[in-house]
């Protein structure tokens, strides 16, 4: 049980901090370019944080494979966002 509240304190905290990045972001770019693009930019941004996890997490990438395995990876990344249905074990456990 204990556990799991330092789980869950750690989770929140994470989101809070994400939260407040995104505000800081969000401003940056509105002073920039105007709200529009800002909202638009943000929301590809956590498109962007959402994948990367994926990769990470499901496919087992890590940032070196960037230079070390490039090939591979572009083709994982083009095939996952063509074909998105045919990783179904990913998204029904």
């Amino acid at each position: 049980m204990a556990a799991e509240r330092r789980s869950n304190r750690w989770l929140s905290i994470g989101l809070l901090l994400f939260y407040l990045a995104l505000f800081n972001i969000t401003t940056v770019l509105r002073d920039l370019f105007g709200r529009v693009w800002a909202e638009i930019s943000v929301a590809f941004l956590c498109f962007l944080c959402a994948f990367g996890i994926y990769l990470g997490r499901y496919l087992r990438f890590n940032s070196w494979d960037v230079v070390s395995n490039p090939d591979n990876l572009f083709y994982q990344i083009t095939d996952k966002l063509t074909n998105p249905s045919d990783d179904t074990r990913r998204f029904t456990k």
